[in-house]
């Protein structure tokens, strides 16, 4: 059965990516993660984390 809300996440991750022309950092020492993913180092752009897993 497919995830809608890990499609439709997936989806604007890959926009930003496009648009910005960088990797996602899912992971740094210098920011808070609750933030979500910054797409590029430093860039300030941010996407949610992915949703959880349903249950």
């Amino acid at each position: 059965m497919p995830d809608s809300a890990y499609a439709d996440w997936y989806a604007r991750l890959m926009r930003l990516i496009t648009a910005q022309d960088a990797v996602p950092i899912a992971f740094a020492d210098y920011y808070d993660t609750r933030q979500g993913w910054e797409i590029g180092w430093g860039s300030g752009v941010f996407v949610e984390a992915p949703p959880l897993l349903p249950r």
